[in-house]
């Protein structure tokens, strides 16, 4: 599944279930994660002490597995969001962001937006397991 599925799937009022990484640090969690049946993933950087490297292998494993990766990061600001996108977060969730007026006034910001960077691929050998059938 992708983001916009997921977002489709949501606004439709259809259940999707997922989960927040807090302690993992090893992108080897993606094929067990997958296994679990998941629709989504949320890394959390708010609470837990991630640096952009260790996010970017997490990342990078859940590419293999047919889970929407997301990033909680940790403080609202278009630089933390901007890493998290070009590492291939398909979303972020940003701390006290809480209300649509709030988080559209916060995205309206310049700056607030994606880079062009690329992201890369995932070593094939973090995620071994084939992407759940549907």
């Amino acid at each position: 599944m992708d983001g916009e599925t997921l977002k489709r799937k949501s606004r439709a009022g259809e259940i999707v279930y997922g989960t927040m990484l807090s302690v993992a640090r090893n992108p080897r969690w993606a094929a067990p994660v997958a296994a679990l049946g998941l629709d989504y993933v949320i890394i959390d950087s708010e609470h837990a002490p991630r640096d952009r490297g260790e996010i970017a292998d997490l990342l990078a494993g859940l590419r293999g597995v047919d889970v929407v990766p997301s990033v909680r990061v940790r403080v609202r600001r278009a630089h933390h969001v901007t890493m998290a996108l070009d590492a291939g977060a398909q979303g972020v969730l940003a701390p006290y962001c809480e209300t649509p007026p709030r988080c559209a006034r916060w995205w309206a910001r310049p700056g607030g937006g994606r880079s062009r960077a690329s992201s890369r691929g995932a070593p094939s050998s973090w995620a071994n397991s084939p992407a759940r059938p549907r």
